[in-house]
């Protein structure tokens, strides 16, 4: 690997030089990293996601600590959030204001360059120092070199990367991450006590705006501060009532409601968390006077987790799920209660950095998910985010009282390999089809070939199904394709009252678990925070794939893989041939994010909005230029469209009673790489409605191009019903790849109309058909006879008639 510092776009191998690496987007973090700043350091502040503020943004936290138990520029930070959008209750912040107020703080400050969508994959050691941290963004893998590197991360992404005998003036850890030592122990070993927040929205049966405040009157105002239990199969969880209300008995009267639950897996726990509030907000439906009309509005894409050892009793190993549920149930609830909590022998943190400063009121103290504290002394358990965003500032004192050294002079001289690479050789796991990306065209793909006999694995980094539909917040499908897995979807969204009348708009938390349901009963094994590291290549076959995933690397073998990334992930990792936006000038359509309004009053909006159910709209109004697969773009596009979301709302609340609700968790990207493949789909095939003997489905939606330069201007033109042909899934030079989704081979104006969600489900669909086929026949894609794909589509539901 070179080791020249270059400057520019970045790129795979690129050296980030930095004083001080924060990794973690929390308030605290935040506070950390702008003292270090102002004090003359250079500041690297990774966040694993598109927004900084962590669970208190993120996570839809209720804030209840008075803000003079801040330290002040913490407490600065806050009350700026609660002008930004004041809510009726008295102290509280709007998870949308705190984004953008954090975004200006953070901006502001030259010496700190922000990453957004960055997370660390292993660690390089020199004897006991940690010296860079490899990291890995929509970029690529790049290097960090640091003389501090500081976990700030919610789960000790970083600590768990490090030798135990790494030293702590070089490796850090702070919130969470002080118990981030407790990732090395394993799950039937640790109990992994989790919480999440989700928002209901109380409404009658009548749309419209005051209709709300009889349910709200007979809702039990007892139940705001008590646990409510909530156990359910395969887990158990305590539901607490209360929190934040946004509105005075109108349409938007909403209620957040933390679930506090029990996982003992090392993989995000979001699939199964979903299946957790469903089961939460149907046990309140049942037995909690008014809830009958309550809607689940949103549930928060921040999910707590820390593997912790818990015990009421003893600190026994548990031989069964069953015995450690029951364990933790005993002992979650005795946290919750006041009982005597225990900190395993082996499995708690060594003394953290808090501790070694010695500062009162702070000593003994060991951090717990969900701004729980536990006291040793004391053997309680307290909560107060306050004491968290605190131990950021003691660490930041402690920093800036010794200088490191410079990391231009840090020598990579006798560097030790990788950390995770000591552990050993990387597990191998053998499918026939393995497919990488989880948007729709994944799950239909991974979906199709499983219905067909073969072995599946499906690789998403994030933890959620459905790409741009759930983590870029589109909850609308845009037409253009009918038949197969996609009618599925909607018969089953129309059936949970999921799928809204008279528009194409979606509840996208019922998506994620009509998504979730479809792949598990198809048998398909699903890698949430699941990294593509490389693609091994022999001539024309795709051999393997390197994954990055639970803090380790992962060999996945395949007869067949599917790249459904969105990027061309997998072909631009093997070396083969992509094209990238429109041919003058390789410039892509611009992002966007999207964002909800509701309605507080009166009847006025603008009908060219998406229309929810509730009084609420979807707006796509933001337009950001951006390369989606370069992490700068991707970080300055957060920004700007939470700036521009926000300027629009200040032009909209003059003339109509819109309110904020949420925007999207991500920017959603229309348009980046794609494969060259043995047929490339043009525009004059999309607007002359062409037919192809090869087809593999149709599309109608029509010609829908945004200015690349992100300025106003969209061509916009209907279309005829055309073909969409296999030999546009597939690559030049591969005989075991195919893609699927917006990264088929296309030109830039044909994409426009074949980008949308509906095309793409036909699509995957194609794809893992045609990877099941091939293996039954024992042939190559190329090769494979297009008559025997055809006749098992249109056996599957897709329409191939013109």
């Amino acid at each position: 690997m070179d080791d020249s510092v270059k400057t520019g776009a970045p790129n795979s191998g690129q050296v980030l030089l930095c004083d001080i690496a924060i990794f973690g987007a929390s308030v605290g973090a935040v506070c950390l990293a702008r003292r270090l700043a102002r004090a003359g350091r250079r500041v690297l502040l990774c966040a694993a996601n598109g927004f900084l503020g962590g669970s208190l943004s993120g996570g839809l936290a209720t804030w209840r600590t008075p803000h003079e138990a801040l330290d002040p520029e913490a407490a600065e930070l806050i009350d700026a959030a609660v002008r930004r959008l004041p809510l009726s209750d008295p102290g509280s912040f709007h998870p949308e204001s705190l984004k953008l107020v954090l975004d200006e703080a953070v901006s502001a400050e030259t010496a700190i360059q922000l990453r957004f969508h960055t997370r660390p994959t292993h660690a390089l050691v020199d004897g006991d120092r940690l010296v860079e941290v490899e990291v890995h963004s929509k970029s690529g893998f790049e290097r960090v070199r640091a003389a501090t590197f500081v976990d700030a991360s919610g789960t000790g992404s970083l600590a768990r990367l490090a030798p135990g005998d790494v030293s702590n003036d070089t490796c850090l850890c702070v919130g969470r991450a002080l118990l981030g030592s407790v990732s090395h122990v394993s799950a039937r070993q640790a109990i992994v006590p989790s919480f999440n927040t989700f928002s209901v929205q109380f409404a009658d049966t009548e749309d419209r705006p005051g209709s709300a405040t009889k349910v709200r009157a007979s809702f039990d105002e007892g139940r705001r501060q008590k646990t409510m239990d909530v156990w359910v199969n395969d887990g158990s969880g305590a539901l607490v009532g209360g929190g934040v209300e946004l509105g005075e008995g109108v349409v938007w009267t909403e209620r957040r409601m933390t679930l506090r639950f029990v996982w003992q897996r090392s993989d995000p726990p979001t699939a199964f968390l979903r299946k957790l509030v469903a089961a939460a907000v149907a046990d309140l439906k049942g037995r909690v006077p008014g809830f009958e009309e309550a809607y689940l509005m949103q549930v928060a894409n921040e999910v707590s987790r820390c593997p912790l050892a818990l015990a009421a009793d003893d600190a026994s190993v548990f031989d069964t799920e069953t015995e450690a549920s029951d364990a933790a149930s005993r002992a979650w609830r005795g946290a919750r209660f006041g009982e005597r909590v225990i900190v395993t022998a082996g499995v708690a943190s060594p003394p953290c950095a808090v501790d070694e400063l010695r500062t009162p009121g702070l000593a003994g103290l060991y951090r717990l998910p969900d701004d729980l504290w536990f006291n040793v002394r004391e053997g309680a358990v307290i909560e107060d985010p306050a004491l968290s965003i605190r131990s950021f500032v003691l660490l930041s004192d402690a920093l800036l009282a010794e200088r490191g050294a410079s990391p231009e002079s840090i020598s990579r001289v006798g560097v030790r390999r990788p950390h995770d690479e000591e552990a050993g050789p990387e597990p191998v796991w053998n499918y026939d089809v393995a497919v990488v990306g989880g948007g729709v065209s994944g799950v239909a793909a991974a979906v199709a070939a499983a219905r067909h006999g073969a072995r599946v694995v499906l690789i998403e980094q994030s933890g959620d199904l459905g790409g741009n539909g759930t983590t870029g917040g589109v909850t609308s499908f845009a037409g253009g394709a009918r038949g197969g897995i996609y009618d599925e979807v909607l018969t089953e969204l129309h059936r949970l009252g999921a799928k809204f009348p008279n528009n194409q708009a979606f509840d996208p938390e019922m998506f994620r678990l009509v998504l979730d349901r479809m792949v598990e009963a198809a048998g398909v094994d699903v890698w949430f925070g699941a990294t593509l590291w490389d693609v091994c290549r022999e001539g024309a076959r795709i051999t393997g794939a390197r994954v990055f995933r639970s803090g380790g690397r992962h060999r996945v073998r395949a007869a067949f893989f599917v790249d459904c990334s969105g990027d061309a992930e997998v072909a631009h990792a093997a070396g083969l041939p992509t094209l990238m936006g429109r041919a003058a000038d390789s410039l892509t359509q611009p992002v966007s994010l999207m964002y909800q309004v509701a309605m507080d009053a009166g009847y006025r909006h603008l009908d060219f909005f998406w229309k929810l159910p509730r009084g609420r709209f979807l707006i796509n109004a933001t337009r950001i230029p951006a390369n989606g697969t370069m992490v700068d773009h991707l970080t300055r596009a957060e920004v700007e469209g939470r700036r521009q979301m926000w300027m629009q709302m200040d032009s909209l609340r003059r003339q109509y009673d819109y309110r904020l609700v949420q925007s999207g968790p991500r920017v959603g990207i229309r348009e980046t790489r794609r494969i060259d493949g043995l047929y490339t789909l043009n525009q004059e095939d999309v607007i002359e409605g062409r037919h192809f003997d090869d087809r593999i489905g149709n599309c109608d939606y029509f010609l829908d191009i945004h200015n690349p330069t992100g300025k106003r201007g969209t061509v916009a033109r209907k279309v005829p019903c055309y073909d969409i042909p296999f030999r546009c899934l597939v690559p030049k030079d591969a005989d075991n790849l195919l893609a699927a989704g917006r990264c088929v081979s296309m030109t830039h104006e044909a994409m426009a109309s074949l980008r949308v969600m509906p095309p793409c489900f036909i699509i995957g669909q194609g794809a893992g058909t045609a990877a099941a086929l091939a293996l039954r026949a024992g042939t190559t894609v190329p090769r494979l006879n297009i008559r025997l794909l055809q006749a098992a589509l249109e056996a599957d539901g897709i329409d191939l008639t013109h």
